[in-house]
């Protein structure tokens, strides 16, 4: 009984220490954040999973942004690596952050969140031995004013199945269940998504990580909130959360909706890519899903 629990400790400290050995990077692109990214911050900091480094690349900010970056800097030279650039859009400069930042595995995050303590811990635990493209996501908690109130999170107000997603990549395609601030990839995924030439377009950064990895890889679901997703007027998840009106805007706008799909779709390899048939189907049946 002793050895079988010296075993199991022995076991446990091999992982812990292999886990630490994971160079892992945070991507952070920011424009105009100061209201609230002194609290994103400082979760950072506060990871139990202290291998990390945060780049953070500002996108043209005229507020106070890039002096609270310089400051976090100053203070923590080992933790935090700034770069000043000119406005490129969210997307854009995330693809700059990852395609010139060498890690093993990539987080990337927003300005505006906070990140639960064990988020990157408990992500590392989810990727095998990094030989093929794998990406880790999970569900994010809605924060009310300052606190997280534990009542939504972001994929129960839109009504996707995150589980049943995953297991198919034109799913994927069809509906996107993937946030950005609440995924995270390996160095293999990111060489998958650099082999396949430039970002598309007017394609979301995460959705396009997301459906290359599941094309070439695997996508992991993790169903625990890991993050504090902060409601506010300058994001998006009001327009997101699925109701009456997201279902209308979404008819109102079908062109557009259309033109995305189609973009998407003919920027994969004609050989991997479903047709448009097949696509539309599922599409359809996916929405239906989250209808009924």
């Amino acid at each position: 009984m002793v050895l079988e629990i010296e075993d199991s400790v022995d076991r446990g400290l091999s992982a812990l220490e292999s886990q630490e050995a994971i160079s892992a990077a945070v991507l952070l692109s920011t424009y105009n954040g100061e209201q609230y990214l002194r609290e994103q911050l400082d979760s950072l900091i506060d990871q139990s999973h202290q291998n990390i480094v945060v780049h953070v690349r500002d996108d043209g900010s005229t507020d106070g942004t890039v002096a609270i970056l310089q400051g976090y800097q100053s203070r923590f030279p080992e933790k935090f690596k700034v770069y000043i650039g000119d406005n490129l859009g969210s997307s854009a400069s995330f693809y700059w952050l990852l395609e010139n930042v060498r890690a093993d595995v990539y987080f990337f995050c927003d300005q505006d969140d906070v990140w639960f303590r064990s988020k990157v811990e408990q992500h590392l635990e989810r990727y095998s031995v990094q030989i093929e493209p794998e990406m880790v996501f999970s569900d994010l908690e809605i924060m009310e004013a300052k606190l997280c109130s534990g009542k939504n999170t972001l994929l129960s107000l839109q009504k996707m199945d995150a589980d049943y997603l995953v297991r198919s990549v034109i799913r994927m395609l069809c509906q996107n269940p993937v946030a950005g601030c609440a995924m995270s990839l390996n160095h293999v995924a990111k060489e998958q998504i650099f082999k396949l030439g430039p970002m598309p377009g007017k394609v979301v950064h995460d959705h396009w990580f997301a459906v290359v990895t599941a094309m070439y890889g695997s996508v992991y679901f993790l169903p625990q909130p890991l993050i504090c997703y902060r409601l506010h007027a300058d994001n998006q998840i009001g327009s997101q959360t699925f109701n009456f009106g997201y279902v209308m805007k979404k008819l109102m706008n079908l062109r557009a909706t259309i033109l995305y799909d189609l973009r998407l779709l003919g920027s994969l390899p004609k050989s991997d890519r479903p047709s448009l048939l097949n696509y539309i189907v599922v599409k359809v049946l996916a929405n239906l899903k989250r209808i009924f």
